[in-house]
């Protein structure tokens, strides 16, 4: 699994976390990108709001939902990319394929 961003831990779980640019409020996210029940009532339990797509090109359901958070909520703040030692180099993975 290629894991790549900003993360924080909040209530004893990792999710990936940022800040916006507009009026600096902080989120967390989880989510796949699919939509799912059982996410749904995780998410609505824990104060979570799924980030709705108003594209019309695109599903409006998203299946990642966020959480405002504040920087006291939260633990510390680190960054993840993904490497793969590739005939005696480092290589950046971006994604992956099966």
């Amino acid at each position: 699994m290629v894991r790549e961003g900003v993360y924080t831990e909040y209530k004893g779980k990792e999710y990936k976390i940022y800040q916006d640019k507009k009026d600096g409020q902080y989120y967390i996210f989880f989510g796949k990108g699919k939509v799912s029940s059982e996410l749904e009532e995780f998410g609505y339990k824990e104060g979570f709001v799924e980030e709705l797509n108003f594209n019309p090109n695109y599903p409006k359901h998203t299946g990642i939902y966020r959480l405002p958070v504040t920087p006291s909520e939260v633990g510390k703040v680190y960054s993840i990319r993904t490497y793969a030692k590739y005939k005696g180099r480092d290589l950046y993975v971006s994604r992956e394929r099966e």
